[in-house]
């Protein structure tokens, strides 16, 4: 199951957030089924973070529970509604990943 919290945060807030208010992560969506996953994509009314980034563009991505995943390997491309935005977290730039 997912939370979908209605407050609006930064992805570092809304990691922060999972962390202490719900002892969980940003999500997995890879530890999810194709169809829990489309279930939450579609109950979604706003752009929503979720656990996947990576510390510089070109670099491997990984959630935050730090499974890999990397977007541009074997021709793969990511979902067609997954956009990257370029996020300073801690003086550092990371490329994290919402859900349009």
């Amino acid at each position: 199951a997912y939370y979908i919290s209605k407050t609006k945060q930064s992805w570092y807030d809304a990691q922060t957030y999972c962390v202490t208010e719900c002892n969980s992560n940003l999500a997995n969506l890879e530890s999810h089924s194709l169809i829990e996953q489309q279930s939450m994509q579609q109950s979604l009314t706003e752009d929503a973070w979720f656990g996947l980034y990576a510390e510089a563009h070109d670099a491997t991505y990984q959630y935050v529970d730090e499974t890999e995943y990397t977007l541009f390997d074997d021709d793969v491309t990511p979902q067609p509604q997954w956009v990257m935005s370029n996020l300073s977290i801690n003086e550092t730039t990371k490329t994290c990943v919402y859900i349009n």
